[in-house]
């Protein structure tokens, strides 16, 4: 980290990827454990949209959750995306119904 009150580029995506890590590890935990399965969370990346390609990604569908907080002396706002394989979303959706029966 520099010495400087600024952060650089690179100090500033670290702390980015590692709140989104904690974020998503709770969130994802929450999810897991309500519905009883069990998930694996990768390190997360910050996503590009310019330099993206969804070329034969294994998912067709993905959940995405925004969340916001506030600190008292700045606010943030922050998403987080779950990306899903087909068969995945499937074995969600069916813990789902069991659960909403």
């Amino acid at each position: 980290m520099t010495t400087s009150s600024q952060l650089s580029e690179e100090d500033t995506q670290e702390i980015i990827l590692e709140l989104s890590n904690i974020l998503a590890g709770a969130c994802l935990s929450g999810l897991s454990e309500q519905l009883k399965l069990t998930t694996n969370l990768n390190m997360p990346l910050l996503f590009q949209p310019d330099k993206a390609s969804f070329d034969g990604l294994p998912w067709q569908h993905s959940l995405a959750m925004e969340v916001q907080f506030l600190i008292t002396i700045s606010s943030f706002s922050m998403r987080v995306i779950f990306c899903l394989d087909d068969e995945s979303l499937s074995r969600i959706l069916g813990t789902l119904d069991v659960y909403l029966k």
